[in-house]
C-alpha cells in the first residue's frame, strides 16, 4: 500500500495524472484487503474503481495502450469483488455487465499491445465472468447464447498458456 502511495504522490507531483491515479487506486484496494466490514469495503472498491476509471479515460485519451490495458485489468478486479459483495440482483446484473464489457475490451486491448502475460490475465478474468458469474445472473436461454463466446477465449487462453510457459489454462 505505501509504495502505491508514494508512487502516487511523485507522479502526481510530476503532472501525470493517469498514472497517480491508477497508483491511488492499488493502494486504496490494499485498504479494501484489510478492511473487515463489507459496507466500507464496497465503500473502498467504488473508490478504487472511480480512480482506475479515471486513470484509463485519460490514458485512453493520450493514446497509451498498454497502461490502458493494465489499468482495465484493474477495473474488471474491483467490479469482480464489488460483484461478490452484493447483495442486490439490480447491482449484482449492472456489475456483470460492466464486467463482461471491460472483460472484453480487456482482451482485445492486451491482443493489441502484445503482452501475453497481460492477455493471460484478461482471458482468465473474462472467462470466468462467462463461464461462471454469468450462469448466477442470466436466464439459462441468456447464458447458452455466451456458449460460443466462452469457447472461442477458452481456447484462446490454453494457446496463451502454452506461449507464456504456464498452466494457467
Amino acid at each position: 500500500r505505501e509504495l502505491h502511495e508514494k508512487a502516487g504522490a511523485l507522479y502526481e507531483e510530476g503532472g501525470f495524472d493517469a498514472p497517480a491515479k491508477r497508483s491511488r487506486s492499488k493502494a486504496l484496494f490494499a485498504n479494501f484487503c484489510l478492511e473487515e466490514n463489507s459496507e466500507k469495503r464496497k465503500g473502498v472498491l467504488e473508490g478504487c474503481l472511480s480512480l482506475a476509471t479515471e486513470a484509463a479515460q485519460l490514458f485512453e485519451n493520450r493514446g497509451d495502450k498498454r497502461h490502458l490495458a493494465e489499468t482495465r485489468g484493474d477495473i474488471l478486479r474491483y467490479s469482480r469483488e464489488i460483484y461478490h459483495l452484493s447483495t442486490e440482483s439490480e447491482l449484482r446484473c449492472s456489475e456483470f455487465e460492466r464486467m463482461l464489457e471491460v472483460g472484453r475490451t480487456a482482451v482485445v486491448e492486451s491482443e493489441a499491445v502484445g503482452d501475453d502475460q497481460l492477455l493471460l490475465e484478461a482471458l482468465h478474468l473474462t472467462l470466468w465472468v462467462l463461464a461462471v458469474e454469468a450462469e448466477t445472473v442470466l436466464e439459462p436461454a441468456e447464458f447458452k447464447k455466451l456458449a460460443d463466446e466462452t469457447t472461442r477465449l477458452g481456447g484462446k487462453i490454453v494457446e496463451v498458456s502454452k506461449r507464456v510457459g504456464t498452466s494457467f489454462a
